[in-house]
């Protein structure tokens, strides 16, 4: 036999054996006995992956010193606590000194309110729940300016994010006790709120620093938390939350 027929003969066998293994495995599929596909990273000691994918939700804290992480500590502010307790996506629009309408300029000439910085939190994030904490650095703004202000803010958050669950906190200071027009003002916010499809967690009703020893959670500046103080405030969040049934925890 040449080596033409040999080459010949090597091909038909090849072809014939792929075609069978070909019918095999169609038949297998078939059959509901379909092979177990799994992705194998292309680095050392990892388990191969199966080609699942698992939403998971995103949510975006948009608002002043106290999400910002105030004196040093962004990385270890109270919404990355609550993200990673709860287990979603952190996004964070924070910015020192700014509010509804207070735009912060006489701390920073680089920052803004929180309106003006929708635009680009809708080209980074896309959000499942908003959670807007501002209103401390608008105290000395009339109420019906800052009603105003948060109607305009909820109206906008909702055109860009249509199916995120809104959750706004009562601008609370670190303190058993508020300034005498807060009740007024958490009450014209939770009117606007409530327009909106969302709720509003006040800190100073619910009593989260009644029983606190308030040097543990302050800083040096009686304003600010302190890590301590982040906790607490995640903490407070997630309980906030788990009860509005916005989330679950594996118990629930």
């Amino acid at each position: 036999m040449n080596r033409s027929s040999t080459l010949r003969t090597l091909c038909a066998c090849w072809l014939t054996a792929t075609l069978c293994l070909g019918s095999i495995l169609l038949w297998r599929i078939a059959d509901g006995d379909a092979p177990n596909v799994t992705a194998t990273l292309p680095w050392s000691g990892q388990k191969p992956a199966s080609l699942e994918f698992t939403y998971r939700p995103s949510l975006l804290v948009m608002g002043d010193d106290y999400a910002s992480g105030y004196g040093g500590i962004a990385r270890n502010a109270y919404p990355y606590i609550l993200c990673n307790a709860v287990d979603v996506n952190c996004n964070v629009d924070a910015q020192t000194g700014t509010g509804l309408l207070n735009d912060g300029r006489a701390y920073s000439p680089d920052v803004d309110r929180l309106i003006e910085r929708l635009a680009r939190d809708r080209e980074w994030y896309s959000v499942d729940l908003a959670i807007i904490d501002a209103g401390r650095n608008d105290a000395q703004a009339p109420l019906t300016s800052l009603s105003r202000a948060l109607d305009k803010y909820l109206k906008r958050v909702g055109e860009l994010w249509p199916d995120a669950r809104l959750v706004v906190l009562g601008p609370a200071n670190l303190s058993k006790e508020q300034a005498p027009d807060y009740p007024l003002r958490v009450a014209a916010m939770r009117d606007v709120v409530t327009r909106h499809g969302g709720i509003l967690i006040d800190p100073a009703a619910e009593g989260w620093y009644d029983d606190v020893d308030l040097s543990t959670i302050r800083a040096e500046d009686g304003l600010h938390p302190t890590p301590l103080g982040h906790q607490l405030i995640a903490r407070k969040i997630a309980e906030a939350l788990q009860r509005n049934g916005i989330i679950e925890t594996d118990e629930g």
